[in-house]
């Protein structure tokens, strides 16, 4: 009897969603989000969503483009960007990261040294970013040049790294974070060697610094840790002040 009455509640439930409430739950489910992540029809826009390689591979299949957003609670622009109606024309997924909340949506500025927000990177049907926007000023002009032009814009800066080299960069960086993330390790070294042709840069040295602990060889990876920290600029301090730390064995 007991078992009869969980499950009337439970086709209740169901039955009080809608067929695409009921689609979002499941699709968040298969792709392995938490479950304070939201998918809407447009993508995930949800304030808690916790960012995940897997979610975006899987949101690249839904649309042409993904518009992975690196934003925090109380930034009034990103908070435009998140209920903003203004992609329901283009064939763009929003992906709404807060990069306060925890390791995972961090790994974004981390990646791409971002210093200002909301920063917004495009990537295509391919998994590349072909485009990068800072900001909310004439943003329909903005996607516009990115959907209709095919405009590779690129609205950030890196010190030391051209415009025509930045989307290279950052391309090479999102692939050996990524194989970190997934403990890919031959992959982080092919990539984060390759970024590191284009710009000698903090969080490369220190993928490569993770990757030769990995490999058992402490040589290389003190190489890489004392490489990382002297080179730390002011920026680099501030963005990777979590990661100093642990490279210098400091506590919180």
């Amino acid at each position: 009897m007991k078992n009869y009455l969980l499950l009337a509640v439970c086709l209740s439930f169901t039955l009080m969603l809608s067929p695409t409430e009921l689609f979002a739950q499941q699709k968040v489910t298969r792709i392995g989000l938490t479950k304070a992540a939201t998918l809407t029809t447009k993508g995930f826009i949800d304030k808690k969503s916790v960012f995940s390689t897997t979610a975006l591979d899987s949101l690249l299949k839904t649309d042409d483009y993904v518009m992975l957003i690196s934003s925090y609670e109380g930034c009034m622009p990103c908070e435009w960007l998140r209920t903003s109606d203004i992609f329901e024309n283009y064939p763009i997924t929003p992906y709404y990261t807060d990069f306060l909340l925890g390791d995972m949506n961090q790994a974004i500025p981390y990646t791409f040294f971002v210093t200002g927000f909301p920063t917004c990177f495009f990537f295509d049907k391919k998994g590349e970013i072909v485009a990068v926007t800072s900001g909310v000023a004439n943003y329909g002009e903005k996607l516009d040049k990115i959907v209709k032009d095919k405009e590779p814009i690129c609205e950030h800066e890196i010190e030391g790294i051209s415009k025509e080299l930045l989307l290279p960069f950052l391309n090479y960086s999102y692939k050996a974070s990524s194989a970190y993330i997934n403990k890919e390790m031959s992959d982080v070294y092919k990539y984060a060697n390759k970024a590191l042709e284009i710009c000698p840069n903090f969080y490369n040295k220190y993928l490569l610094y993770q990757y030769y602990l990995n490999e058992k060889n402490l040589e290389s990876a003190n190489k890489y840790k004392k490489s990382a920290l002297d080179d730390a600029g002011r920026l680099d301090q501030i963005i990777y002040k979590k990661l100093i730390k642990e490279l210098t064995g400091e506590t919180e």
